[in-house]
């Protein structure tokens, strides 16, 4: 789970599940609903501006092993950008303050730093 600065979106997501949710928290109602395909764990991250979902999806039958990361823009639930970390699985992500770098931890203690201004430049703004 993450909440987005404002408090009034949150994005869920559940072992073994298919998909991921985007919350309105005022409304109390799901947003979003994003498929992916099944996961054992998921990893997710808003950034700062509640534009983009980041998920780091680890799938059942390669446990620890092959997380993507992946970016929406949740707006439109079109996907960005496609992350593969070959190093370990994914344990953590957090976006920077302006939302253009991506900081993904990994099992084997290393931080890898993604420039992400490209997703950034392709969703110019809320469309809700």
């Amino acid at each position: 789970m993450d909440f987005a600065r404002d408090l009034s979106t949150a994005a869920t997501a559940a072992l073994f599940d298919d998909q991921l949710l985007v919350w309105d928290l005022p409304s109390g109602r799901v947003r979003r609903t994003f498929q992916v395909g099944t996961y054992e764990f998921a990893i997710l991250a808003l950034s700062p501006d509640g534009r983009l979902l980041a998920a780091a999806l680890n799938p059942p039958d390669r446990p620890g092993r092959d997380t993507m990361i992946r970016i929406w823009e949740i707006a439109t639930k079109r996907e960005l950008l496609r992350l593969e970390p070959r190093s370990s699985a994914v344990r953590s992500l957090a976006f920077s303050r302006d939302g253009k770098t991506l900081v993904s931890g990994m099992t084997d203690t290393t931080v890898m730093i993604w420039d992400c201004s490209a997703a950034h430049r392709l969703s110019p703004g809320p469309r809700d």
